[in-house]
């Protein structure tokens, strides 16, 4: 009769630096991370995870600091800083024909472009 517990595996100490992360590692391919949200972005540090990069849209990418929103670059290459796609402080825009437009509000809601 075979015991219902498992021993875990020897490791041999020689082969843990081998296995250790590398200080500089290379990477080929893709990373990919959870989309998250401004709260718990799906790219984050160990000791901020209210920190990092989320993807709040389709072909967008959003930076948040403290559980916000800080910055967006969205799909039509709209950058917009201190919020979302109409409530943020400043946002700049590509224009048909490539001319660039920027602007700044003091409000909390609505769009002014």
């Amino acid at each position: 009769m075979s015991s219902p517990y498992h021993q875990a595996p020897v490791v041999d100490p020689a082969l843990l630096d081998t296995r250790a992360p590398k200080d500089s590692p290379a990477f080929t391919g893709q990373i990919k991370a959870a989309d998250g949200t401004a709260a718990a972005p799906g790219v984050t540090f160990t000791a901020d995870t209210d920190t990092g990069l989320h993807r709040p849209a389709s072909n967008a990418l959003s930076l948040a600091t403290g559980g916000t929103e800080r910055l967006r670059v969205g799909a039509d290459g709209t950058v917009s800083l201190a919020g979302a796609p109409g409530s943020e402080s400043v946002w700049v825009w590509a224009a048909t024909g490539g001319v660039n437009y920027w602007g700044m509000v003091g409000r909390s809601s609505g769009n002014g472009r």
